[in-house]
């Protein structure tokens, strides 16, 4: 008898696991945003500029998630040798102007231009081995970025003064 209940008691497992199984097959899929993805590039002249004190970008980095907004990321070398600076940006959208064009997470910058609101900045330091010297450091920010054939612009101050720009071009 209890190698009945016992027998009985697997296969009702194994029903209810199926029957899950092919409810989530059944069950419609979310549709996935288009306009997700990464634009990376390496610049020939690039500038990050931190309260005052300047210090050279090599790369910009662009990560877009839907219409919400866009990351601005530039990175270069940092002050000791094999550290790398991060400076990055959030700009909202303007109403129905994407900055990148997307396929499949594949992007490229909008062949119109683009400019957007910076809603935060903030900075990092990372070592030579990759990990960060310090906590990030980040402050909500009015400004603008703008993008173009020719180059990436972003701007932002805090309520408190601080100031964050980078300028790099293509």
């Amino acid at each position: 008898m209890a190698r009945l209940i016992k027998v009985s008691l697997v296969l009702t497992m194994q029903l209810f696991v199926l029957s899950q199984s092919w409810a989530k097959a059944q069950a419609p899929r979310p549709v996935q945003e288009p306009n997700f993805g990464n634009f990376e590039t390496t610049v020939s002249r690039c500038s990050i500029v931190r309260d005052g004190t300047i210090q050279r970008c090599s790369r910009v980095q662009l990560t877009q998630r839907g219409s919400a907004g866009l990351r601005i990321r530039f990175s270069g070398p940092g002050e000791e040798p094999g550290s790398t600076t991060r400076m990055t940006f959030i700009a909202r959208h303007p109403a129905g102007d994407l900055a990148l064009a997307c396929d499949k997470g594949d992007c490229k910058p909008s062949d119109s231009g683009w400019s957007g609101t910076v809603i935060s900045g903030s900075t990092a330091q990372f070592n030579a081995r990759g990990l960060p010297d310090n906590l990030p450091e980040a402050w909500p920010m009015r400004g603008t970025c703008k993008i173009s054939e020719e180059s990436f612009d972003c701007r932002g101050q805090s309520r408190s003064g601080r100031t964050l720009s980078a300028v790099a071009r293509l």
